[in-house]
């Protein structure tokens, strides 16, 4: 995965038409791919949206099956823009569970419901689009995350806002 854009959500739950707005959404804005953080709980429809997404497994994606595309991994570890990208659904471990990631680098995690913009201190930056249907976080509502032109952008859902910004340079 080289340079572009990445639309990145997580803990959809259930929520299709929350998620094709978002899909739909995103193709007008000419995203490369979509990153899913897990806790999508998909059914046959939500499936079959024709999107180039790459998905984790969150907790409650267990309970339902992934009948059309492959069940997901616990985790992955992609490339975009010259930066190893670590994606899970459950932080918790964070940076235990990527001891790989150097200064640059960019772990993103989901299941808080909360979102998150941050670089840690030794340079890493610590990415969480909070919820599409469940949000928890005191500040904002329904978010998600545009990773494009060397920055991340926090953005409400379906208001699709910029509510914070972090440039994502070492």
């Amino acid at each position: 995965m080289g340079k572009g854009k990445m639309l990145v959500f997580s803990d959809v739950h259930g929520d299709s038409d929350g998620l094709k707005t978002l899909l739909s959404w995103g193709k007008g804005e000419m995203y490369d791919i979509a990153l899913n953080l897990g806790d999508l709980e998909p059914d046959a429809e939500m499936e079959t949206l024709s999107y180039n997404i790459v998905s984790v497994k969150g907790n409650m994606d267990r309970y339902h099956y992934f009948t059309l595309m492959p069940d997901p991994p616990g985790k992955r570890k992609l490339t975009f823009d010259g930066k190893t990208v670590f994606l899970i659904h459950d932080g918790r471990a964070f940076p235990y569970d990527a001891p790989f990631l150097k200064p640059g680098d960019i772990y993103i995690s989901g299941h808080t419901h909360v979102p998150e913009l941050s670089k840690t201190e030794s340079g890493i930056f610590k990415l969480n689009p909070g919820s599409l249907s469940r949000p928890r976080s005191k500040k904002y509502g329904k978010t998600f995350i545009s990773i494009e032109d060397g920055k991340a952008l926090l953005l409400s859902f379906p208001a699709f806002s910029i509510l914070e910004e972090l440039p994502l340079e070492p």
